[in-house]
């Protein structure tokens, strides 16, 4: 079983950088006409207390693409829950607000984002496979 997993997430660490690069590349090229203002309309529709955050992590940080997913990284929502202290109900909303934005992309976005997470997911896979079940 646990060969399959470490199979598995090593497949998906090949994947998933490839998804996510052509992801971003792909929307980034085709939402560049309205890159300034779903930015706006992402910050706008963050939680109050975190609103300019997110705007600097579109604009200064990465790619806004990337930034503009901070709430659908999984390792990022504890962080929103419980260090920024957002109501669950307020990422939930904004997880939609998101959606919406980004309309017909948002299934090539969910995509690139869901490889994101299926990777961090394989190197943590990984790090526990090498670390508690050394291969000696």
């Amino acid at each position: 079983m646990i060969s399959i997993l470490y199979k598995t997430a090593a497949i998906l660490l090949l994947i998933c950088p490839l998804v996510f690069i052509l992801g971003n590349v792909y929307l980034s090229v085709k939402l560049k006409s309205k890159k300034i203002e779903l930015i706006k309309s992402i910050s706008n529709a963050a939680p109050k207390q975190f609103k300019d955050r997110a705007s600097l992590v579109m604009t200064e940080q990465m790619p806004w693409i990337a930034g503009s997913a901070i709430v659908f990284i999984w390792f990022s929502y504890p962080i929103l829950r419980f260090i920024w202290g957002i109501k669950k109900d307020e990422i939930t909303q904004w997880k939609v607000d998101i959606k919406n934005i980004f309309g017909k992309f948002f299934l090539i976005y969910f995509i690139t984002i869901t490889c994101v997470n299926l990777g961090m997911a394989s190197i943590l896979l990984i790090i526990v496979d090498e670390s508690l079940f050394s291969h000696n």
